[in-house]
């Protein structure tokens, strides 16, 4: 059975973050060597009247990485452009991680400040991806930043 992820794509030209293309907006230029792309939010998005994420994220189709870390702990090279056919291609990764630690001087949006200690971190998955170990090239699973999430603990009481 073959691994195939959605968040790496080899392409001859930068994806766009929706099917339709909007929405999409090109880094600014201090982050132009990046060359990412990623959509536009508000800073609280409201997806449903009343309703709001408890940590706000960023997503981006990530295009010159090349290095990260393999699945047993090695950094590894990441392979940037791929040459197939003689289709020049780059190995993107859609990465999404947190934009805010603390998007509330509380931590967390909505948590109970008064019982609970929080703070919003970004979380990883391994995805395979196209690596060179010496002069060969080999595919590895690779960390990428892949949510959001509020980790939260109690507070204690002093007695």
């Amino acid at each position: 059975r073959r691994f195939q992820s959605p968040r790496v794509l080899f392409s001859t030209q930068p994806p766009p973050l929706s099917r339709d293309g909007q929405g999409v907006e090109f880094l600014d230029s201090i982050d132009s060597l990046n060359r990412n792309i990623r959509t536009k939010r508000a800073t609280h998005p409201v997806h449903n009247r009343g309703e709001y994420s408890v940590c706000d994220s960023v997503s981006v189709w990530v295009a010159n990485k090349t290095t990260a870390t393999d699945i047993k702990g090695k950094e590894v090279t990441v392979m940037v452009d791929v040459n197939l056919n003689n289709n020049a291609y780059k190995q993107y990764f859609f990465e999404t991680k947190c934009r805010d630690p603390k998007p509330v001087s509380s931590g967390c949006r909505g948590i109970d400040a008064r019982h609970w200690n929080s703070y919003c971190t970004t979380t990883h998955t391994f995805v395979k991806a196209l690596t060179m170990e010496g002069q060969q090239a080999a595919w590895r699973f690779i960390r990428i930043d892949t949510a959001c999430v509020c980790v939260i603990s109690r507070k204690t009481e002093n007695l």
